[in-house]
């Protein structure tokens, strides 16, 4: 399998650096999946270089790719004439800023690297390298050639209007069709087990929204969630109608492996543009062998995930004060870390801020959502994403959040569930953020 960016119309005018220039003076900022892919290319072209850098102090003072991991300002001591390599997956302004700050005159991208890569070699080379037992690192214990091609599309899909400097916003977007879900997990990133009538949408306001998304004609992905997606009632009419957009290039379905199904569903995801990824939690994904072999009979693409979950799927005890909000939210969604969400009619750019809009845990600014079912036109639609995509201030959503991105968020065990009979509650804020 290789992946090819297909729209390097997108780069007209943006000249790519030679990073031969730079073999031996050159540091790594970011000790993840676009490190280990950079490392793979880097090599390939002949390119050393000296270490990774990276914010994370779980990371900090450990070895990744056979190459020691160190902070930014320990890099810049030690290397204090070097060039960075800016590969971190979420381009934030801080670590940016944080950078400059250090002294580093030279700060590189990797679009180059990334836009023809042979993913078969780059998931070998991966799997060779990374030592899978240490926790700070989320790679399942063998790394396939499909995982590193959404690895790349996703950064690219995102990263190349920050890169460019056009502001182009993401054409990658998340559709939640269901608060339903057979599942009622702890932490659940869309705190779902906090909905007391978990429902979904009238088909017809359904397909309004998919219809306004789709007339953009700008969204390449989209991401089919829930919930559980496999309960959405209409979910084969849903997949048909992106399944039939021309500029729609992928669909991926996130299922927690439990449902199969219907008849309808299964011959649309016969489509090669559909991908079902399973979040695989053990025996709790009683049905995910079944629905493997069914996907293998009927030639449907399914892959599994494993998963690490962070502290994020509840809302915090207090509000955030503005400068813990402002560095929060750069760190996750300013610029180019944001993703589009969708769910009951509107857009987000956070699923925590999504969720929680819907269970009316805040009013929103009048800007950090948009409104799908109000809309005048597809210019006035788009004008109003690229807004929402590119904003500055933190949405309303970032003072009750404990931050998706930010280093200090703890890991939590993955999917433990309510007891029968629990219900969670949403704090009782005596002051809101207005």
């Amino acid at each position: 399998m290789r992946y090819i960016y297909e729209h390097m119309e997108d780069f007209e005018g943006v000249v790519f650096p030679d990073f031969k220039q730079h073999s031996g003076n050159l540091i790594l900022h970011g000790a993840g999946i676009n490190g280990a892919l950079c490392a793979f290319t880097l090599e390939k072209m002949g390119v050393e270089f000296l270490c990774f850098s990276d914010n994370d102090p779980s990371k900090q003072n450990t070895e990744y790719i056979g190459h020691p991991v160190y902070s930014p300002a320990e890099c810049s001591r030690r290397f204090p004439n070097a060039a960075i390599l800016f590969e971190a997956y979420t381009l934030d302004k801080d670590s940016i800023e944080e950078l400059n700050a250090l002294g580093y005159q030279t700060i590189l991208f990797p679009i180059p690297l990334l836009l023809n890569m042979d993913c078969n070699a780059a998931a070998a080379f991966i799997t060779r390298h990374l030592n899978r037992e240490d926790e700070s690192y989320s790679f399942r214990d063998e790394v396939d050639s499909f995982q590193v091609y959404e690895w790349i599309d996703e950064y690219m899909i995102r990263g190349v209007g920050y890169v460019t400097q056009k502001q182009m916003m993401s054409r990658s977007i998340n559709l939640d069709l269901t608060d339903q879900c057979t599942l009622r997990c702890k932490n659940c990133l869309a705190l779902k087990p906090y909905f007391t009538n978990r429902t979904e949408m009238p088909w017809e306001q359904t397909e309004q929204v998919i219809d306004h998304l789709l007339s953009l004609k700008w969204f390449r992905r989209f991401h089919v969630m829930g919930g559980e997606p496999f309960l959405c009632t209409y979910l084969d009419k849903a997949l048909e109608m992106l399944c039939a957009s021309p500029e729609v290039e992928h669909i991926n379905i996130l299922t927690n492996g439990t449902v199969i199904p219907s008849e309808a569903v299964l011959k649309q995801l016969e489509n090669p543009k559909i991908v079902i990824r399973v979040s695989y939690y053990g025996e709790l994904s009683k049905n995910y062998r079944k629905l493997e072999d069914i996907c293998f009979q009927r030639n449907i693409k399914v892959r599994v995930h494993a998963q690490r979950w962070k502290d994020i799927g509840r809302a915090l005890e207090t509000v955030s004060d503005e400068q813990q909000t402002k560095e929060r939210y750069n760190r996750c969604c300013q610029p180019a870390g944001a993703f589009f969400y969708t769910l009951h009619g509107k857009v987000s750019i956070c699923p925590f801020a999504a969720n929680t809009y819907a269970l009316g845990m805040y009013e929103s600014d009048g800007e950090d959502v948009v409104d799908l079912l109000n809309i005048d036109s597809p210019e006035a639609l788009f004008e109003r994403l690229n807004a929402l995509y590119w904003r500055k201030n933190p949405l309303t959503a970032c003072y009750y959040c404990n931050g998706w991105l930010s280093y200090d968020t703890k890991p939590v065990p993955v999917a433990v569930q309510y007891e029968a009979g629990e219900q969670p509650v949403l704090p009782s804020y005596t002051e809101k953020k207005a």
